[in-house]
């Protein structure tokens, strides 16, 4: 039973242990399963209940992870914005209704595989790689739990581990699946392509006269109308404003800096995907495996039925990896499979995807930037401050006039429309406010996200309407001359496609008109077309051979001529990884859908409350 615990390396409180210890990573279950009353839970399962604690415990975790991933930390209602917090209560509840199908199906895990997994934990160890109650006791001090807690979440964990093994376990595809997702997917495209361009035209088109530009424009009317325009009086106090005001002594930027040593002086990291095996010699066997090129490191994880996201540990130091496998990872100067090496999770390949070198930067590099950045942050303060003022004079009727006259605050018109991006419209808040103002309306300060507070006034709206001809003269010219080059392309790929359809190829009749064709091209179903239009490439499976087609667009075509079908063969010796790689990527598929009608099977049978109340008070006491 512990073999096939440590082999699935999915335990959720191992990772929620070795996560807040070693690397900051946790993975989705906690200790769900709690049996305590349901008034405390947020969700339901049966008899099983998530309670609040674990539920918020679980969450801010997630959100530590992906913080670190993205390199800043993520606000609650950021978190929320992307669906943190669903796809967290998502995952706890199939959890829970794991643990609940265990409970009734009498699943158990004894207490010498509790020990066991206690024994072999690497963040109970000492450094003679011995057990260590004092270890033990502050990784479940900082947890908040008891040992209690622990052994409940090791048995529920490798209960769900066997329930999660007996559905994967046996799932496999016939060979011929495959076989016939390659047959379509490695099926081989020969072609010519030729892209005509106005520089290919054989007669230029000439520069539109005022007469057919005018023309173009009194057809096109909706292409120069003018924008739904509000005329906006503002005043506005931004930092930078008062950032000039601010005096730093050089001992507070130096400070700031000093504080600040981590980000400016970053040791190496390194882009690394971690793959885990049961024991030394499937390691072992594994990394010959990929030195003979016999397998792909993709098709490892996917005999394991993981995806690259299981194994990837982001960008870290030496300092966040395993002691044992540091020197093996961070010794070579060169991405590349690395190992067998110790890991927490058993004799692992590790993959080097990227390296990204130390960076140190000196005070006197940094310096400016720095008094910059602090004169803007306390300048942010003085303009807090300036609001207040400006509150008082609101609230004692000062007009716009009086106030630019008593203040700080600069006053300035503006004719704001939707897609201006400049200055304070590109604030969204800013945004948000100058849709909603209305004339009369009494004004009010908003604050923008930079700090800067300012007042709008709406003097008038101006209704969308078409710009005078004068006014969008050379804008009617460029756009009549792009339609008439547009269409004489169209019309040149046209010729061109008729002559290769009466029986030439593609070169022959782009080299009888001094055109250079990209002969010879290959394609396959799963691979890219870069720098076609969208539908190039289904036209180009659509044809026959020597069979033609054309797509034009906006100031291009693009023609293709198929020459050439080759077949995926699946008796090539050079295709049999590729077909093992697939089979497992079928197979993994395959056991996921599986599983998926399982979880929601249970889910159904047993029920499944969300006591969103409980929930939303929760998320909101967390922001």
């Amino acid at each position: 039973m512990l073999k096939s615990f440590r082999k699935s390396g999915s335990n959720p409180i191992v990772f929620a242990i070795l996560g807040l210890l070693i690397i900051g990573l946790i993975g989705f279950g906690g200790q769900v399963g709690s049996m305590g009353g349901a008034s405390s839970a947020v969700a339901t399962v049966g008899t099983t209940h998530v309670t609040a604690e674990e539920y918020a415990r679980t969450l801010q975790s997630e959100i530590r992870r992906l913080s670190q991933q993205f390199g800043q930390q993520l606000t609650m209602d950021q978190a929320r914005a992307f669906g943190i917090d669903s796809q967290v209560l998502s995952q706890m509840v199939t959890s829970a209704a794991l643990n609940n199908a265990a409970g009734v199906m009498g699943i158990s895990v004894g207490d010498e595989t509790v020990r066991e997994n206690l024994m072999q934990t690497e963040a109970f160890q000492s450094p003679d790689g011995k057990f260590s109650k004092d270890n033990y006791d502050f990784a479940l001090q900082n947890l908040g739990m008891t040992s209690a807690d622990y052994d409940n979440n090791v048995r529920l964990g490798t209960a769900r581990d066997l329930i999660r093994t007996g559905i994967a376990s046996g799932v496999a595809m016939p060979d011929i699946a495959a076989a016939t997702l390659l047959a379509y997917r490695g099926e081989a495209r020969r072609f010519d392509w030729l892209t005509l361009t106005a520089a290919n035209l054989p007669v230029p088109v000439t520069e539109p006269t005022e007469a057919e530009a005018r023309a173009y424009y009194d057809g096109h009317g909706d292409e120069f109308m003018a924008p739904l325009t509000r005329e906006i009086t503002t005043l506005a106090l931004t930092p930078a404003d008062l950032a000039g005001t601010v005096t730093l002594t050089d001992e507070e930027v130096r400070a700031e800096y000093d504080s600040r040593a981590a980000e400016f002086n970053t040791p190496e990291t390194r882009a690394i995907e971690r793959l885990a095996f049961a024991s030394d010699a499937d390691a072992a066997a594994a990394k010959a495996r990929l030195d003979q090129g016999s397998v792909t490191f993709e098709a490892l994880a996917a005999e394991r039925q993981l995806s690259l996201a299981d194994l990837d540990l982001g960008i870290i130091g030496a300092s966040e990896l395993e002691p044992g496998a540091r020197d093996m990872v961070f010794g070579p100067t060169s991405p590349g499979v690395y190992g067998p090496a110790p890991s927490l999770l058993g004799p692992a390949l590790f993959r080097v995807n990227a390296i990204l070198p130390a960076v140190a930067t000196s005070f006197e590099s940094a310096e400016a930037g720095l008094r910059q950045e602090l004169a803007l942050g306390q300048a942010i303060n003085l303009v807090g401050e300036e609001g207040v003022n400006l509150d008082n004079l609101l609230a004692a009727g000062a007009t716009f006039d009086e106030i630019a006259a008593e203040t700080q605050f600069r006053q300035s018109t503006l004719s704001w429309h939707q897609g201006l991006t400049e200055g304070l419209a590109a604030d969204p808040d800013f945004v948000a406010a100058a849709q909603d103002l209305t004339e009369g309306a009494d004004p009010f300060p908003v604050t923008l996200a930079d700090g800067s507070i300012v007042l709008m006034r709406l003097d008038g709206i101006t209704e969308p309407a078409l710009r005078p001809f004068e006014d969008v003269r050379e804008q009617a010219m460029a756009a009549q001359k792009a339609a008439s080059e547009t269409a004489a392309i169209a019309a040149f790929a046209d010729t061109i496609k008729a002559e290769v359809s009466a029986g030439k190829t593609l070169p022959e009749v782009a080299t009888a008109h001094g055109l250079i064709v990209q002969a010879n091209q290959t394609l396959t179903r799963a691979s890219n077309m870069d720098n076609a239009p969208a539908d190039l490439k289904d036209r180009l499976f659509a044809l026959d051979l020597q069979g033609v087609d054309l797509v034009s667009g906006p100031g291009r075509a693009d023609l293709v001529q198929l020459t050439a079908i080759t077949p995926f063969d699946a008796a090539a010796e050079a295709n049999q990884a590729m077909l093992a790689e697939a089979g497992n990527q079928l197979a993994g598929q395959l056991s996921g859908e599986l599983f998926d009608v399982y979880a929601q099977t249970i889910q159904n049978q047993a029920g499944v409350t969300i006591n969103d109340n409980l929930l939303q008070s929760l998320l909101s006491q967390m922001n």
